[in-house]
C-alpha cells in the first residue's frame, strides 16, 4: 500500500467536508481534496491523480450514483465509496452494481464513523492495487506468450479463457478478441466443432472420456502430452498437433488454471509416413530377392533375408542373426569351394549390405 493515500472527497455540505478533511488527515497517512460538485470533480480528475474518491449519494446537479456510472462507463477505475446519509437499501444495491467498492452510511458519533471511512478507503486502495498488480502480471504473461512460437492458449479455474496467442488465431482462425474472457469449453470449438474438455481440462480433474478420445497420453509429473490429427485446423486443412498441458501457477505456487501449448507436426507426421512407407517398400523387394542378402553391424548378423537363409541351411531368420560376420565368411567360402567344386565353376547368388 502507497505510504500516503490522496482522496478526492465530494459533498455538498461544506460543513461535513471540513469535518471529514480533519479527521481523514489527522494521522497523517491521507492527504484530502475537498469538492461540492460531481461536475468539479470531473474537471479536477483530469488533472490531477488520486488512490481513491469518496462521495455523497444526494447533491444537486449529477448525484453520486451518476458520478460513479460516469467514470466507470470511461474506463476510470479508481476505488469508489458512495459514503450518505440515504440508508435505502435499493441505492446501496445499484451502487455496488455499479462498480462502488463500498458503500458506507452516515451517522452516529463522527470520530468512529471516520476512522471507519479511514479503514474503507484502505481496503478499497489495498483491493485496487491487488487487481492492477494481477493485472500487469498477466499482462506481462500475454505478451510474452504472444511472441511464442508454437501456439499457446490458458484458461483460469472457471474456464475462462485468459491467453490466446497470435499462433493460436494463425493454427485456428479465431482472434484473441472474440474468444478472450469466454467460458463453457469455447475453447474446444475451434479443434473440434463442438464444447468439450479437452487435454487442457485433464490437468486440473480426470475424465477418462476424454481421455479416450486421445491415441496415447503421456505424463510427466503434471504435465500431459499427445498427439492427434484436427481436420477442422487452418479453415479445414487439417493438421497433426503435438499437444503439451500443465497447471497455471500464481507467484505463491497455487494453481490458478491450466496452459496449453499447441505445436503443428504436420510435415514431420508426413516424413514419418513416407520413410515408413519406403521401408516397407525396400523390405518387400529385399524379402523377394532371390539373391541372399545379410545385413551386418558391430561384426555379427542383423539382417538376412530368406533366400539368404536357406543359403546358409536354416529355416528361419533367428538362425541367422548374432553370427559373427567373420564364421558367416567361412561358412560361405566353404559353400562356394564345394560348389566349385562339384560343379567346376561358382554360381552361388549372394549380395552384402553392411551397416557401419
Amino acid at each position: 500500500m502507497v505510504a500516503i493515500i490522496r482522496v478526492l472527497y465530494v459533498d455538498d455540505e461544506p460543513t461535513l467536508l471540513e469535518i471529514g478533511k480533519l479527521c481523514l488527515e489527522k494521522e497523517g497517512q491521507f492527504i484530502v481534496d475537498t469538492l461540492t460538485s460531481a461536475t468539479e470533480a470531473l474537471e479536477r480528475l483530469n488533472t490531477v491523480q488520486y488512490d481513491a474518491i469518496v462521495s455523497d449519494y444526494q447533491m444537486s446537479g449529477m448525484d453520486g450514483l451518476e458520478f460513479l456510472k460516469y467514470l466507470r462507463s470511461h474506463g476510470q477505475q479508481l476505488p469508489f465509496i458512495l459514503f450518505t446519509g440515504k440508508g435505502r437499501e435499493e441505492v446501496m444495491i445499484e451502487a455496488l452494481n455499479s462498480g462502488a467498492d463500498f458503500y458506507l452510511q452516515k451517522g452516529g458519533e463522527p470520530r468512529s464513523q471516520f476512522v471507519e471511512l479511514q479503514h474503507k478507503i484502505r481496503l478499497a486502495v489495498e483491493q485496487r492495487q491487488t487487481k492492477d498488480k494481477l493485472s500487469e502480471s498477466r499482462q506481462r504473461m500475454t505478451d510474452i506468450i504472444d511472441h511464442l512460437p508454437d501456439a499457446t492458449f490458458a484458461i483460469d479455474l472457471d474456464g475462462r479463457v485468459i491467453v490466446w496467442n497470435r499462433a493460436m488465431e494463425e493454427m485456428t482462425g479465431v482472434p484473441p478478441e472474440q474468444i478472450l474472457g469466454t467460458g463453457n469449453h469455447s475453447y474446444a470449438l475451434p479443434f473440434y466443432g463442438t464444447r468439450r474438455p479437452i487435454l487442457l481440462d485433464l490437468v486440473l480433474g480426470e475424465d477418462k472420456e476424454t481421455e479416450r478420445k486421445y491415441p496415447q497420453i503421456i505424463r510427466k509429473d503434471k504435465k500431459l502430452i499427445s498427439e492427434i490429427y484436427i481436420p477442422l485446423l487452418y479453415g479445414g486443412k487439417g493438421a497433426y498437433v503435438w499437444f503439451i498441458a500443465s497447471p497455471l501457477y500464481d507467484t505463491h505456487g497455487n494453481i490458478i488454471g491450466a496452459i496449453e501449448s499447441l505445436r503443428d507436426i504436420t510435415d514431420r507426421k508426413v516424413t514419418e509416413d513416407a520413410l515408413k512407407e519406403n521401408e516397407q517398400n525396400y523390405r518387400a523387394l529385399v524379402e523377394s530377392s532371390f539373391d541372399g542378402i545379410v545385413i551386418h553391424q558391430n561384426g555379427s548378423v542383423v539382417y538376412a533375408n530368406i533366400t539368404a537363409v536357406h543359403l546358409l541351411g536354416g529355416t528361419s531368420e533367428r538362425q541367422v542373426l548374432g553370427i559373427p560376420i567373420l564364421e558367416l565368411t567361412v561358412v560361405l567360402s566353404m559353400l562356394m569351394l564345394s560348389q566349385h567344386q562339384l560343379s567346376g565353376r561358382v554360381n552361388l547368388p549372394c549380395m552384402w549390405s553392411s551397416v557401419m
